[in-house]
Order: structure tokens, then C-alpha cells, then sequence
């Protein structure tokens, strides 16, 4: 059996990406300028990018700030883990008592609370639901987990450097969650690290 020719510089049937598939949710299309307007086009599209960050939202909707002069609200922290469906130990067992805002706050003025929203980053236990600490005066490390602004949408997943920059990874179960990596028109920004989780199940 003999393939179909396309043509020379054909484009085959059904190949590439399909419409409307791409992070635009349009269909794309290439074309050809001078290379004499080249830098006259990325420069405007860098200050597209400029005027794209400044319009970016500041906090995800439902945003919470810890209430700095509150009263320490103490509550005991046991000398060693308590194991599922056991009785509460002693009292004398306790080690020392524990405040959460203290524990999860180092920054309280560049820290606020945010609900996640899905399930991009639950095997790193950050999961749907749970009230979410950022500390936006913290660099982010290596792999860490941090909330970032993409072309105006917030998200959560972990920091990972490479060659040329950064790329936004998922930790999920979940194989419909893809790595965030940014093109030269993407608007990105990292507006701090999780530090912590809360969950309430009761």
C-alpha cells in the first residue's frame, strides 16, 4: 500500500493542534513579518505585558488578612503524635501550646489567607477547599509550592527552575493538569510562597 502524498510543504490532513485547544481558546495563526519591524513588535508587545500586569488582580476573590493585634489563641501541642481513633493523652504530655497564626505566619504585612479552589496540587496536600496561607515577602525555592497570576487567572502550583526561567508545575493525581510553561506573551507574575494549609472537616 502507497502513502498519499500532501505535496511538498503541504500541510497534512487533521495534523496540528486543534482549534480553539490552545490557552487563548481561539485558533492561532502564523505570520511573516520584515525582520526590519522586529524589534518595533516585541517591544510592543512588551509593553502589552507591562499594561496586561498592572490591570492583574492584586488577591484572589475571596482573600482574608490575619488580624495582626489579635489575642494569642492558645491550644496544646502534644510531645508526640497521636495515633488515629487512640484516647486524648495526658495533660502532662503536653509540650508546649501552640498559636496557628503564630505558627504559619513569619511576615504578618505580607501575609493573607486565600481559599484553594481544585485539585492541582493535592498530593502536596494542598488540597480543595482548604484555607491557604502566602507569604508574599518570601523568594521562592526551588519546587516549592507558590500562588502565581497568569494572564489575569490565579493559580497554585509548585516553583520549578530551568534553563531559561521558571516553570509552573502541578502536583495532582489528576492527569488533566498540565505544566504552566510561560511564552513571551504570557503576563506571569509569583505573588508569594504557601506556607501552610488549614482544612476543616467538622
Amino acid at each position: 500500500m502507497t502513502a498519499k502524498s500532501t505535496g511538498r510543504g503541504g500541510r497534512r490532513e487533521g495534523s496540528g493542534r486543534p482549534a480553539g485547544t490552545g490557552k487563548s481558546g481561539e485558533p492561532t495563526k502564523v505570520i511573516r513579518i520584515p525582520e526590519s519591524v522586529e524589534p518595533t513588535i516585541l517591544d510592543f508587545l512588551e509593553a502589552y505585558k507591562a499594561r496586561k500586569q498592572a490591570e492583574a488582580p492584586l488577591y484572589p476573590d475571596d482573600v482574608q488578612f490575619p488580624v495582626i493585634d489579635a489575642q494569642n489563641f492558645d491550644i496544646p501541642l502534644y510531645a508526640y503524635a497521636v495515633p488515629a481513633g487512640s484516647p486524648m493523652p495526658a495533660e502532662d504530655a503536653v509540650e508546649q501550646r501552640l498559636d496557628l497564626n503564630q505558627f504559619l505566619i513569619r511576615n504578618p504585612t505580607a501575609t493573607f489567607y486565600f481559599r484553594v479552589k481544585g485539585d492541582s496540587m493535592n498530593r502536596a496536600g494542598i488540597l480543595d477547599g482548604a484555607i491557604a496561607a502566602v507569604d508574599c515577602s518570601k523568594l521562592p525555592r526551588n519546587h516549592e509550592p507558590v500562588l502565581a497570576v497568569v494572564n489575569g487567572e490565579f493559580t497554585v502550583k509548585r516553583y520549578v527552575k530551568t534553563k531559561s526561567g521558571f516553570v509552573l508545575h502541578p502536583d495532582s493525581d489528576n492527569p488533566k493538569h498540565k505544566p504552566i510553561i510561560p511564552s513571551r506573551t504570557d503576563v506571569l507574575e509569583v505573588r508569594g510562597v504557601i506556607v501552610g494549609t488549614v482544612q476543616k472537616f467538622a
